[in-house]
């Protein structure tokens, strides 16, 4: 009798552990509150692209779990890429970042996180960049510029903006020029032309649209590989190629490891919101977002490219 009551016991733990260890199921994810990162603060133009995200992507997800904003202040991006990187796999954890801004700080920073090794489940928009100064600067190419001599003011964070700057300096021919860094984001440096602290800044398109409609900023190329705007070259165009590299994808991402299930899940749900729902697709053109889909395979080769880019011209930084 013991030993029947003994085998029973045994039986009952090792079931016990086996359903313990059973991955929950994912028909019914998410069953909680999945927190997103946002590595900005509450109002900007990342913020709001995320939690109209947000609310979207429950439609195309099992669960009826909701998705929670979670603002993480600077320096935003790598900070809270590490505290994603801290947590668990289960996917109620996700975040957005950016390819660029991550690749840069793996150069410069001792980082605690792989932006490789993260779970890369897609991505909603590249951002592109215009060269840009003040409507009265008296040149309006980089040709132009290195062929007068005159000593160059650069507006740019101290992240791989400053890089571009570095790269557009050393292709043109440009020889004599400095870089103001201490700045704060993209409004910042808008401000450091129009102070005239500085002549040149290569900002985010969407970023720097305002100024251009304004009239209080001009353009004078842009990174993309087809023109964006009349009467303003592409980079290409001027015989610039790597500059037309210039793209800094921003990416919906989990911890490393993450539940592949899940991880699926989640990576459909985001290019479902991206390519089909005509919600998110109108409110991204009238925030100025033209939404672009990319695969988590096609994430891990944009930052294999840009890890060789930024190889090959980080000697820039100790000229």
């Amino acid at each position: 009798m013991k030993s029947r009551i003994l085998s029973l016991c045994l039986i009952l733990v090792i079931a016990s552990l086996l359903f313990a260890f059973t991955p929950t199921s994912t028909s019914a994810y998410p069953e909680g509150t999945v927190t997103f990162i946002v590595p900005a603060g509450a109002g900007g133009g990342l913020d709001t692209m995320c939690r109209k995200l947000a609310s979207v992507l429950p439609k195309y997800l099992p669960g009826k779990g909701n998705i929670v904003i979670k603002n993480v202040t600077p320096p935003a991006i790598i900070k809270g890429t590490a505290v994603l990187n801290k947590s668990k796999p289960d996917g109620y954890t996700i975040a957005m970042t950016y390819v660029e801004s991550c690749v840069w700080a793996q150069f410069t920073q001792n980082l605690s996180f792989d932006v490789r090794k993260l779970t890369h489940l897609g991505a909603l928009h590249s951002n592109k960049y215009f060269l840009v100064a003040k409507p009265d600067y008296p040149y309006n190419s980089l040709k132009e510029i290195a062929a007068s001599k005159t000593k160059v003011v650069w507006a740019e964070l101290p992240t791989a903006y400053q890089l571009w700057a570095l790269i557009a300096s050393d292709l043109s021919g440009i020889e004599n020029y400095s870089i103001i860094t201490s700045l704060k984001g993209a409004k910042g440096m808008a401000l450091a032309l129009l102070r005239g602290d500085a002549d040149l800044a290569i900002i985010a398109t969407t970023s720097v649209k305002p100024y251009l409609e304004s009239g209080d900023l001009k353009a004078l190329m842009s990174t993309t590989t087809t023109p964006v705007a009349e009467g303003v070259p592409t980079a290409k165009e001027l015989g610039y190629e790597v500059l037309s590299k210039a793209s800094n994808p921003q990416i919906l991402v989990g911890p490393p490891n993450m539940d592949k299930e899940i991880a699926k899940l989640l990576s459909e749900a985001a290019k479902k919101a991206v390519t089909t729902d005509k919600e998110f697709i109108d409110w991204g053109k009238n925030a100025g977002y033209d939404m672009e889909w990319m695969s988590p395979k096609e994430i891990g080769e944009a930052i294999d490219a840009t890890s060789n880019l930024f190889e090959k011209y980080i000697p820039l930084l100790k000229k």
